[in-house]
């Protein structure tokens, strides 16, 4: 808010330095909105022949960019859930099938939750130890493959078991 109600000329040069130069020479900026940047979940994502997926059934903040990846997975899931029962005869919008997505949901959804919180957390303090803890964490992360790649996998869902419908990466085998 108070970066918002600053006047257009120290609103662009404070976007400036926060940007830096990828965004070249700053003229003008257009209208202003605040959106805060929060965790919502819904407390139930099924009720009666209903199946939240995506931001219907959980906000995250950006910090990692996983509300799509999980909103992915979200109807990779439902799909495998309601494709079976469809094609068995059952009823595809039943309990049963709807309780199966959200039981496989809820770890995903629940550590990808706590991953972002934690960023957030980490990112957000100014706390020496802290700062030091974060940029020695993005050090070693730039400096690992093995990590990074981990990290990614992690992210895609590959080594959570929530992964449903991918094929692993060439030469290995999801777990």
């Amino acid at each position: 808010a108070e970066v918002a109600g600053m006047p257009e000329t120290d609103f662009l040069h404070h976007l400036g330095q926060r940007f830096g130069p990828a965004l070249g020479s700053l003229l003008s900026a257009g209208e202003r909105l605040c959106c805060p940047l929060e965790l919502v979940l819904a407390r139930r994502p099924i009720a009666r022949r209903a199946a939240l997926i995506g931001n219907a059934a959980h906000l995250l903040h950006p910090v990692a960019g996983q509300g799509f990846n999980l909103a992915l997975r979200d109807i990779a899931a439902l799909a495998e859930e309601v494709g079976p029962s469809w094609r068995g005869g059952w009823d595809p919008g039943g309990p049963l099938v709807l309780a199966g997505y959200q039981r496989r949901r809820w770890l995903d959804t629940s550590r990808v939750v706590g991953a972002t919180e934690g960023l957030v957390g980490l990112f957000g303090q100014e706390w020496a130890p802290a700062v030091a803890l974060r940029q020695a964490g993005l050090r070693l992360m730039g400096s690992s493959p093995w990590l990074k790649r981990a990290l990614m996998r992690g992210a895609m869902g590959l080594d959570t078991g929530a992964a449903v419908g991918l094929e692993p990466l060439p030469g290995e085998q999801l777990r």
